[in-house]
C-alpha cells in the first residue's frame, strides 16, 4: 500500500481563486490513476477553498482544505511565503506553525510520496521518509506539446536537481551522438520559429534603421506568479526601470506583454518611450497569441527574470541576460546588466555550456504528454528516481528516435491571432 499526498498549494495566487484547478487532472487522472494501476494507493488531496468551490470534489474519495484565514496567521500573503519558502529565509516559529497546520489537516495520514506544485520545507521535515516531487515544466505555446513537463525530487528552480549541479554541466562535454541529437531536435522546431519570425521581418528592420547596436527581447511576466516573485522584487513597472537605467542605450529592447497578463497601460507605455529612446514596444504584438516566440529568432538575444522564454532561446541558441536574481543566473551569459554590452561584441557561444544544460532537458528530464499519460512508464518513473540520483546517473526519458518521434507526433501548427475569449489572468488595462 502507498499513501500518496498531492499537495495542491492552498495560497490563492494571481487572484484567481480556483486558478490550480487543472491540478486535479494532472494529479488525479493521470498519477494516482498510474499507481492504482500498478498497486494499492491511498490518497489524499490538499487544496484550498476556491478549488472546493469550483469543481466536483466528490472525484477525490479523500481530501483536506486549507483556508486563507488560516494561512495568514503564519504569513501575511503567498508571495511572502512562498519567497520565504523558497529562498530559505523562513522563521523557525513560521516553520513550525506550517507544520502544526498540516498535522491538523493530515491526522494521522502518513505519505510514502508527496506530489507538490510548491516549496514544501516543512513537509520534508515533517515526513523525512517520504518521497518528494515538485511538479515544473516549460509551459509553451505553439507549436510545441503544451508542455514540458518535469518533476524534481530536490525542489524547484534555484534548487531544482539540473540548477544544484550546475558544474556538472559546466565541464560536460558533449559526445558526437549527444550533438546529433541536439541538432535533430531542434531540426523539429527551428524553421518553424524561423517562418513565424518571418512575418515581422519587416517591422522589425524598421527599428534597426535606429541604429541600434544590438537588439535584446525583453519579455514580461505575471507579475504575481510566484516564479517572479521568487525571483526579485521589483515589479512593474520598477523591473523597467531598473533594467533600462542600467543597460547601454545603444542596445534596443524590444518590450512584449505576456499575452494573458496585459499589465503595462498605454500610458505607461507612451512614458516609456519618451524617457528612454531604446525602450521599443510594437502596438500590433498585443493581438498576437505568442509575440516573444515570434520575434526572439530576430533578437540578438533575450532579457529575462524567469521567463520559459530562456529554453526556447537554448534552442535557437540565442544569448540569455538575466535582469534579477531567478534560477535562470544558473545559464545566463551575464553577472549583471552593465556587462551585457561588452558581452554582446564577445563570441558567446565559443565558451558555451548551455547545450550540454538542454540535452540533459530534453533527454532525461523535461518530457512531452507521450510519457505523461504512459501510466506504466510514469510509474516506472516515479519509483525509479529517489535521493541517490544525481545530475549524472539521472534515468534517460527513451531512447533518441523515440523522444524525437514523440515532438514530431505532438508538434502544433503555429497560432498567430490570440483568442479574444480567453480567459486572461489580467485583461489590458487602459
Amino acid at each position: 500500500m502507498k499513501k500518496i499526498l498531492f499537495y495542491i498549494e492552498p495560497w490563492i495566487e494571481l487572484n484567481i481563486p480556483f486558478w490550480k484547478r487543472d491540478y486535479i487532472w494532472w494529479f488525479k487522472n493521470n498519477i494516482e490513476s498510474a499507481f492504482k494501476a500498478n498497486t494499492k494507493v491511498e490518497s489524499l488531496f490538499v487544496i484550498n477553498e476556491g478549488i472546493e468551490a469550483n469543481v466536483d470534489t466528490s472525484s477525490m474519495e479523500n481530501y483536506e482544505v486549507i483556508y486563507q484565514h488560516e494561512l495568514i496567521k503564519i504569513f501575511s500573503s503567498s508571495i511572502s511565503s512562498l519567497k520565504n519558502w523558497q529562498n530559505n529565509t523562513f522563521s523557525e516559529t513560521e516553520m513550525n506553525e506550517m507544520q502544526k497546520l498540516i498535522k491538523l489537516k493530515l491526522k494521522s495520514f502518513e505519505p510514502d510520496i508527496i506530489f507538490t506544485i510548491s516549496p514544501v520545507p516543512y513537509l520534508s521535515k515533517l515526513y523525512p521518509k517520504a518521497k518528494i516531487f515538485h511538479k515544473h515544466g516549460f509551459n509553451m505555446r505553439e507549436p510545441f506539446p503544451d508542455e514540458m513537463l518535469s518533476f524534481d525530487h530536490l525542489g524547484l528552480y534555484g534548487n531544482s536537481v539540473w540548477a544544484e549541479n550546475i558544474n556538472f554541466f559546466k565541464n560536460k562535454k558533449l559526445n558526437n551522438s549527444e550533438k546529433l541529437f541536439l541538432d535533430d531536435f531542434r531540426s523539429i522546431f527551428r524553421p518553424i520559429f524561423e517562418g513565424m519570425a518571418s512575418q515581422n521581418e519587416i517591422i522589425f528592420n524598421d527599428l534597426k534603421i535606429k541604429n541600434f547596436k544590438k537588439i535584446l527581447l525583453f519579455p514580461l511576466q505575471h507579475n504575481d506568479h510566484n516564479i517572479y516573485r521568487h525571483s526579485t522584487n521589483y515589479l512593474l513597472p520598477a523591473m523597467i526601470e531598473h533594467v533600462f537605467s542600467s543597460l547601454d542605450p545603444q542596445i534596443g529592447v524590444l518590450v512584449t506583454q505576456h499575452p494573458d497578463s496585459m499589465l503595462l497601460t498605454n500610458d505607461e507605455i507612451n512614458y516609456f518611450k519618451n524617457k528612454y529612446r531604446n525602450f521599443l514596444y510594437l502596438g500590433k504584438s498585443e493581438k498576437r497569441h505568442s509575440p516573444s516566440q515570434e520575434l526572439l529568432p530576430l533578437t540578438d538575444g533575450i532579457l529575462s527574470v524567469a521567463s520559459h522564454l530562456s529554453f526556447l532561446a537554448l534552442i535557437l541558441k540565442k544569448p540569455v541576460f538575466t535582469v534579477a536574481g531567478s534560477h535562470i543566473n544558473k545559464f545566463s551569459d551575464n553577472n549583471n546588466i552593465s556587462e551585457i554590452s561588452t558581452l554582446l561584441q564577445e563570441n558567446l557561444q565559443g565558451k558555451d555550456f548551455k547545450d550540454s544544460l538542454l540535452h540533459f532537458f530534453i533527454k532525461k528530464y523535461n518530457f512531452n504528454y507521450k510519457y505523461f499519460l504512459d501510466h506504466d512508464w510514469l510509474f516506472n518513473r516515479f519509483t525509479t528516481i529517489d535521493s541517490s540520483i544525481t545530475a549524472k546517473n539521472y534515468p534517460e526519458i527513451d531512447e533518441d528516435n523515440y523522444i524525437l518521434d514523440s515532438y514530431i507526433e505532438r508538434k502544433r501548427l503555429p497560432k498567430y491571432d490570440k483568442d479574444l475569449n480567453h480567459d486572461s489572468v489580467t485583461k489590458r488595462k487602459e
